[in-house]
């Protein structure tokens, strides 16, 4: 009888040599794995050690939502373009400059004769920034902490590596034209000043080199200054450009969110807020609470939500630089609450049907229509035709599908003219009373207030910008509009008499890309003609 091996008796065939075999790893050969190891940022993050919020000591560096979406698309923005030049435009305490600034300390302190700065907008900004930077190598462990040399309160030498990272405040002007630098941050960069000395000096100390970094990280402040003008360019190019916008919505961060008070109630404004954004009610309630005291410290209500709210929390990329200029004659946070809200018709008020028309014939002729409180529920857009009785023909449709009250258009330029003859022929039933020509240079109903007719529309279109419930379509070419009347000598003013007169046309469209008329904008104006 023949009888198979026992179990113990079996061995596996051996591919190499068995583990006792096996050469042990020399100190030297698990150094340098370990050292290639820790060039990668999320393996070396897990020694770095921070303060946290609720104070108590340091704990480990862990990413919270906004540093890893942050964290991922710098990693995809080095791996297509070999190079950061990234624009940050965030929400309040997002630990956007802690991200950055870890990032910066990680290449300086493991690789050889890396320089890194960063700038804060205020010296005492700076000095926090150090301190933090300091304590990241003071709580690495022995084996991973770098040798530091010669060091003051705004520079970390590594004498070995020959690396170096200094911080530095923007209230000093004139920062580093002299020296060279592979890495740069930027903190707080919409604050800061002396823009012809960041352009010209500090920008240019960073080589366009690859694995090089420019990191500009900021909460906004209103639609000026550098950081707003290289923030818009980069929308404008669609990421594409030199510089990337990386947007940080105050929605992502987990922590922004409170228990709900038994009983509270959400005012309306924000439960379309909400809506809009698909928040919580414990998020709701953060942001309500946020509102109430930025709204009652700066003049509002705690059942509105304030510009600052929305500059301080964006939510959305256009929130973040919402500050209203004193010069701005339609402010921007009331253009943009308007495009922000759900159109509500008014049910019980008339529907107008608005057209502007082309003038000279060379701009399309923009429509929309308006019940009430809303502005291009159901109709908003260009007729793409210049023949005025198609156009007649489209119009008059829309006239009789939607049961409308009146019909308005601008016959400034005389194409209008066409098109108001052409709808009353096509609907003899309509009172031509209700096909109404409107003419901006002519005379306003009120003389008292208005220079002329285009003055008194633009003004009744701001005071019902400011109703609560106003609603707009959410639209660049009307919101570049809006931003483009100032108040000013040749600009938006009163005369003599305390009668308003708006900025030319011929100026608004110079003010404008491609030299482009504001259309949407006169549209909005027109629908102004006729009082609910």
């Amino acid at each position: 009888m023949t009888y198979g091996l026992a179990p113990w008796e079996a061995a596996a065939p051996i591919y190499g040599p068995a583990p006792w075999d096996a050469q042990p790893e020399t100190p030297e050969e698990y150094r340098l794995r370990f050292k290639e190891k820790l060039r990668d940022f999320d393996e070396y993050r897990k020694h770095l050690m921070i303060r946290p919020r609720e104070g108590g000591a340091r704990v480990p560096f862990r990413l919270n939502e906004a540093q890893t979406v942050l964290h991922h698309r710098l990693k995809q923005e080095l791996d297509e373009f070999g190079r950061i030049r990234a624009l940050v435009p965030k929400a309040r305490r997002m630990g956007v400059s802690t991200y950055v600034g870890s990032r910066l300390f990680h290449q300086t302190a493991t690789q050889f004769g890396r320089r890194s700065q960063v700038v804060a907008h205020r010296t005492d900004s700076a000095s926090n920034l150090h301190k933090e930077i300091k304590e990241f190598c003071a709580g690495l462990p022995s084996f991973l902490r770098p040798s530091v040399g010669a060091t003051n309160a705004r520079e970390l030498i590594f004498e070995k590596l020959k690396s170096l990272y200094k911080v530095a405040s923007a209230e000093g002007g004139d920062i580093g034209r002299s020296d060279d630098f592979h890495a740069l941050h930027l903190s707080e960069a919409a604050f800061m000043e002396a823009v012809e000395d960041l352009s010209s000096g500090l920008l240019q100390t960073v080589q366009d080199l690859p694995g090089t970094e420019i990191v500009m990280e900021s909460t906004g402040n209103g639609p000026t200054g550098m950081f707003h003008s290289m923030c818009e360019q980069a929308s404008k190019e669609g990421n594409k450009g030199l510089w990337r916008l990386h947007f940080l919505p105050w929605t992502i961060m987990s922590e922004y969110q409170l228990r709900v008070p038994q009983g509270w109630a959400a005012p309306r404004e924000f439960e379309d807020y909400a809506r809009m954004h698909g928040l919580t009610r414990e998020q709701l309630y953060f942001y309500w609470t946020k509102n109430y005291t930025l709204a009652t410290m700066n003049g509002g209500t705690p059942d509105t939500i304030h510009r600052l709210t929305r500059q301080e929390y964006p939510a959305t990329y256009s929130e973040c630089f919402m500050s209203d200029s004193t010069l701005a004659y339609f402010p921007p946070s009331l253009v943009a609450a308007a495009m922000g809200r759900p159109p509500r018709p008014n049910a019980y008020a008339r529907k107008l049907l608005c057209v502007d028309a082309s003038g000279d014939g060379q701009d399309p002729t923009m429509v929309a229509d308006r019940q009430g409180s809303a502005i291009g529920a159901r109709i908003w857009g260009v007729i793409p035709t210049k023949d005025a009785n198609v156009a007649s023909d489209w119009l008059t449709q829309q006239f009789r599908t939607y049961n409308m009250d009146a019909l308005l258009v601008d016959c400034t330029g005389g194409y209008g003219r066409e098109l108001v003859s052409g709808c009353r022929l096509r609907m003899p039933e309509v009172d031509e009373t209700r096909i109404v020509p409107v003419v901006f240079s002519y005379g306003a109903t009120n003389g008292l207030l208005y220079g002329n007719k285009r003055s008194e529309l633009h003004g009744r279109f701001l005071e019902w910008l400011a109703q609560p419930d106003a609603s707009i379509p959410k639209n660049e070419h009307l919101s570049e509009a809006c931003a483009a009347y100032k108040w000013g000598q040749g600009d938006c003013r009163r005369d003599e008499k305390g009668r308003l007169f708006m900025t030319p046309k011929e100026k608004i469209r110079a003010a404008l890309p491609a030299n482009r008329s504001p259309d949407e904008l006169d549209v909005c104006a027109i629908s102004m003609a006729v009082l609910p």
